[in-house]
């Protein structure tokens, strides 16, 4: 394999594996605490729609720059795969 290929495989590998023990030590943690967490659930005040509907809309800007840096990532993708092809249209 090429140094890049290796590079991706230990970047993907170095990420997922910590993120993936996360989630089994938060799963394992509300299976254990999942009374807890029902009795909290069904005792917690009634739900504030109109203050909850305002801190959505104040996340907004957030979301559309999410939206945007993603689109972006993307077409970087795609413009960065039709150099490669065009550079060797054997791959």
């Amino acid at each position: 394999m090429r140094r890049e290929q290796w590079i991706a495989v230990a970047a993907t590998l170095g990420l997922s594996i910590p993120f993936a023990l996360l989630a089994v030590v938060a799963a394992a943690w509300a299976t254990e605490n999942l009374t807890g967490l029902a009795t909290a659930m069904s005792t917690a005040p009634a739900w504030n729609w109109p203050l909850l509907a305002r801190a959505a809309w104040e996340r907004g800007p957030e979301l559309l720059a999410m939206l945007i840096g993603q689109g972006l990532l993307l077409l970087i993708l795609f413009l960065a795969r039709g150099t490669l092809l065009a550079e060797n249209p054997d791959h």
